[in-house]
């Protein structure tokens, strides 16, 4: 009793009780005190929900191909409870996003522990997270987003872990581990469409350290546990997403994963892109990258509306309601894909300048006015604050593009490490492989397409630990052993 009632006092010592206990004391303020602005998406994801809710998955398959299912599922089960309790299901809503929240607090401290930060940068980042404009608003709002949080941070943990055991003995050891990542993958897929490409790239990774262990005599025996791992991974994976595409072809009449967002959306890239283009309209694109009213400032709104999202749909969807018409269902996509690619092949160069300002664009996640979101008017006037919001926007951008560009190079100097990293001291630079893989694979995904502030959030945690690391390295001057 006398240990137990110790380790409680020791607890306020520890600066992470504190951070935790701020963070939840801070979201539940907010909880009690935010409005959810039902606009945009979110009114789509509303009516998911109820359908949801209504008839289960079969109606859900039956009225779509619609949106990934994990978060209008997850809606589905806030008005279930909220009609048990007679609150409005968005009450629910929230204290079940303050929960994901959390949970993804939790893994990012699981995350930078093993890195072996510094418990003062631990600390630290872990109470920006908290307390993050742009992080915490999608906890209170109906975006998908916020599911991703912990899921992102499962998937760079858990992939981590199965590099480091790629080559069991136990060949029923691999098969766990290939399934692990695989659910992962599903899961996350199933509320982010486009990691059903992502997949592809981690699927390669391991495939090529699979190969290299060809040329090396001492692994050889274990090459059949890495052969299990990748196709119980890579079988899993692609079962799982084709099993569903079935049941939107079995009820709906179509074998999609989701609704045609991504058809419209690639057009709607490659007809913007490869348009010719003044002089001021490609700088106004350019510091459109930094944000629509950094560009408004500089070059006004009738310039900038060119790079907005309500101009960019303007290609795609006309073109997409052209094609419903003009071919058979089946056919849609195939022919989307084709004037796409032929966009793209008119002015190859030009396409690729503009997916890099949009990979650069996802380094500024940080806002303050993501919007969706009612705050009490004290922290809304902070938040509009002209010279707040502009500074914490730029400050952590730049400090997480600087970060991320430290990270990359201390790996590329590490790579032969990464690709044996067995002992446990080494742990740091695999977890930090995958932290800027799956930056790397997340942004380089989106860049193809326009972005926007939220599309790079499920990612931000992955920023605030390439901070963190950075910060570790140069003011504690701390080396890793490699």
């Amino acid at each position: 009793m006398c240990y137990m009632f110790k380790q409680f006092k020791s607890s306020f010592h520890n600066p992470i009780f504190w951070v935790f206990f701020l963070s939840i004391t801070y979201w539940l303020y907010l909880a009690s005190t935010v409005g959810i602005v039902l606009v945009h998406d979110s009114v789509g994801y509303q009516e998911l929900g109820k359908t949801f809710y209504r008839g289960g998955l079969v109606e859900y398959l039956t009225t779509g191909p619609n949106r990934e299912p994990v978060y209008p599922f997850f809606i589905s089960m806030a008005m279930r409870i909220a009609d048990k309790i007679s609150v409005s299901y968005t009450s629910v809503l929230i204290i079940m996003q303050v929960i994901v929240l959390f949970a993804a607090q939790s893994l990012l401290f699981l995350l930078l522990q093993k890195m072996k930060i510094n418990r003062w940068i631990t600390a630290g980042t872990l109470l920006y997270m908290g307390f993050s404009p742009a992080i915490v608003n999608m906890a209170y709002s109906v975006y998908s987003e916020i599911a991703t949080y912990p899921v992102v941070l499962g998937m760079v943990l858990l992939g981590a872990y199965c590099w480091k055991n790629f080559f069991r003995s136990h060949y029923f050891i691999s098969a766990l581990q290939g399934l692990g990542l695989a659910a992962v993958f599903l899961w996350i897929t199933f509320i982010k469409g486009i990691y059903e490409y992502i997949f592809i790239f981690f699927f390669l990774a391991f495939s090529v350290r699979f190969f290299i262990t060809l040329f090396t005599k001492e692994k050889r025996k274990y090459m059949i546990g890495g052969f299990i791992f990748l196709l119980v991974f890579g079988g899993v994976f692609k079962g799982g997403v084709s099993y569903y595409k079935s049941l939107n072809q079995k009820y709906n009449g179509t074998y999609a994963l989701a609704d045609s967002r991504g058809l419209f959306s690639l057009y709607s890239s490659a007809a913007r892109r490869t348009e010719d283009m003044s002089t001021k309209r490609i700088l106004a694109g350019i510091v459109y990258t930094m944000g629509e009213g950094a560009c408004v400032d500089l070059f006004g709104r009738d310039e900038c509306y060119f790079w907005g999202i309500h101009h960019y749909d303007s290609y795609g969807i006309p073109k997409l309601q052209q094609v419903h018409q003009a071919y058979a269902k089946n056919e849609v996509s195939k022919e989307m894909m084709r004037l796409s690619k032929e966009k793209i092949l008119q002015k190859p160069l030009p396409f690729t300048f503009w997916m890099g300002m949009e990979w650069a664009r996802m380094f500024f996640w940080e806002s303050t006015q993501i919007g969706f979101v009612v705050y009490p008017d004290w922290l809304a006037h902070i938040f509009n604050h002209k010279l707040f919001k502009n500074i914490i926007r730029l400050g952590v951008s730049l400090l997480s593009l600087i970060s991320f560009l430290y990270a990359l190079i201390f790996i590329i100097k590490n790579l032969k490490v990464v690709f044996y990293p067995e002992e446990q001291s080494r742990e740091p630079v695999r977890i930090l492989f995958f932290i800027l893989f799956g930056i790397c694979c997340h942004v380089g995904m989106y860049a193809i397409f326009m972005t926007i502030t939220r599309f790079a959030l499920p990612i931000a945690p992955l920023y605030l630990a390439t901070i963190a690391f950075a910060l570790d390295r140069i003011l504690c001057k701390k080396k890793i052993k490699v």
